[in-house]
């Protein structure tokens, strides 16, 4: 498996949706919430974000609108990741500003390219 590395926040509320263990090289950071999310990003400025929609409090949508209007945050790529899946929510999601939409359950043979596009979006 190719080795993919640099930063990673992951914005899910159920953290066991998603193992990087497999991804040595990659550093996760995590947030439950959005806000958290946001506030993590600011601060670290990570390569990717990953962000489920549905969340406590402020979703992922929002969440995603909002990264879009700070200069830290505005060119990092956010990855939706989430059970979300009918064409309605895709649109509305990648109108919202996502890099790219992925649905659960993870598929890694999706996900490992995605990340490697947002990766190099960022480099």
């Amino acid at each position: 498996m190719e080795q993919l590395s640099g930063t990673v926040l992951y914005v899910e509320d159920n953290l066991s949706n998603l193992a990087f263990d497999t991804m040595p090289n990659l550093k996760l950071t995590s947030a439950v919430d959005a806000e958290t999310g946001i506030d993590i990003a600011r601060r670290q400025k990570p390569d990717v974000i990953l962000m489920d929609i549905n969340l406590p409090g402020m979703s992922g949508i929002d969440a995603t609108k909002a990264l879009k209007t700070f200069d830290e945050t505005k060119n990092i790529p956010v990855i939706a990741l989430t059970v979300a899946n009918r064409a309605e929510d895709i649109k509305e999601g990648l109108d919202a500003g996502f890099y790219d939409y992925l649905t659960k359950p993870v598929q890694f043979d999706l996900l490992l390219p995605t990340l490697k596009r947002g990766l190099a979006h960022f480099k």
